[in-house]
C-alpha cells in the first residue's frame, strides 16, 4: 500500500480551503475513471486519472457519500435518499428513501449488500446491487456518520460513542460500548480487529470484535479516518478532497487494476477540481 501514501503525502499541499466547490466523496472503479460529488448536488468526473476534470450538476440536494463498483454507482444525499446510476454516473435513477440525511455509505465488493446510514439513526439497507432499499432499525437516536462491511459483519459509528454491530449483513444492530463518549467520525474493522476514530484526535481498539477495547495515543488534535488499506491515520474530510485528486490512491485503497476503460472526454481543465475539506451536510440545518 505503499503507493496509496505516497500519493496522500503529495497530495497534503492541495487541500487549503478554496473559494470553490467542497466535494465530499470519491471513488474509482479501476483508478482511471474517477467520479466525485459534493454540495448542491456537484459532480466532476475524470476519465483519465484526474489529470483532466469536467464538471456537471444533479440539480439535487447535496451529496454526502459514493460507492463505485463497476459500472454501478450509490450516493446518499442530505435529503435522505439513495440515487443509483448503472453506466458509472452518466444517469441516474430516481431517488428512493427521503427522510432524515444521509451522511455514509458503504457496499460489498460484488454489491450483495449495501448500507447508508445518517442522522437520527437511520439506517438503509439493500441486497440487491442498489435497486431497492429497506428501513432497518437501529436502536439508536443518534447520528451515525460512518458504517463499514466485512463480509457478513457490519459497523456503523456516530454521536455521543454510539457504535454498533450487526453479525447478519446488516438486518440487525446491537450496541456495542467503545469506551469514550465522543463523536465518532470512522470505523473500519479487519476481522477481529476493530479501530473507532472520532473528534478530537480520539482513536480506539479492539482486538477482539469489540468485546474489550483500548485507546491509542496518535498524538494528533484533530479527528482521523482510519482504513485498513494504510497503516497511518488520515486527517477526517481530507479523503474525499485527496482523492479526487488521485485516482491512484483509491485505486491502491481497494486493491483494483489501473487498466484504462475509457477515453478522456471534454476536459475542462488540466487539474483537479477545486476541493475544500468539507463533510457530509444536511438538507435542513447546514453543516452535519
Amino acid at each position: 500500500m505503499g503507493g496509496r501514501n505516497a500519493a496522500l503525502l503529495a497530495l497534503f499541499a492541495l487541500l487549503a480551503p478554496t473559494a470553490g466547490w467542497a466535494y465530499n466523496a470519491v471513488d474509482s472503479p479501476d483508478g482511471v475513471y474517477v467520479l466525485a460529488v459534493g454540495d448542491s448536488g456537484r459532480m466532476a468526473r475524470s476519465w483519465n486519472g484526474g489529470t483532466f476534470w469536467s464538471s456537471d450538476t444533479l440539480g439535487i440536494a447535496h451529496l454526502n457519500a459514493l460507492e463505485m463498483r463497476g459500472e454501478i454507482a450509490l450516493l446518499v444525499d442530505a435529503e435522505g435518499c439513495v440515487s443509483r446510476s448503472a453506466d458509472a454516473g452518466g444517469s441516474w435513477t430516481a431517488r428512493t428513501g427521503a427522510g432524515a440525511a444521509l451522511l455514509a455509505l458503504d457496499a460489498a465488493p460484488d454489491l450483495s449488500l449495501a448500507l447508508a446510514v445518517g442522522l437520527g439513526g437511520r439506517v438503509l439497507r439493500s441486497s440487491d446491487a442498489g435497486l431497492t432499499w429497506q428501513e432497518v432499525a437501529s436502536g439508536t437516536p443518534h447520528a451515525l456518520r460512518a458504517v463499514r462491511i466485512t463480509g457478513s459483519v457490519a459497523w456503523a459509528a456516530g454521536d455521543a460513542g454510539t457504535l454498533l454491530r450487526s453479525d447478519d449483513a446488516g438486518a440487525t444492530w446491537n450496541a456495542v460500548n467503545p469506551g469514550t463518549g465522543a463523536d465518532l467520525l470512522a470505523v473500519d474493522a479487519a476481522g477481529a480487529d476493530v479501530w473507532v476514530t472520532g473528534r478530537g484526535g480520539v482513536a480506539y481498539r479492539s482486538g477482539n470484535g469489540g468485546a474489550g477495547w483500548s485507546r491509542v495515543d496518535l498524538g494528533l488534535p484533530h479527528a482521523v479516518d482510519v482504513d485498513f488499506g494504510s497503516p497511518r491515520p488520515i486527517p477526517y474530510g481530507l479523503r474525499a478532497a485527496a482523492a479526487s485528486c488521485g485516482a491512484a490512491w483509491m485505486a491502491a485503497r481497494r486493491g483494483r487494476s489501473r487498466s484504462s476503460r475509457r477515453s478522456p472526454r471534454s476536459a475542462r481543465s488540466a487539474s483537479c477540481p477545486d476541493t475544500r475539506p468539507a463533510g457530509p451536510r444536511c438538507a435542513s440545518t447546514g453543516r452535519c
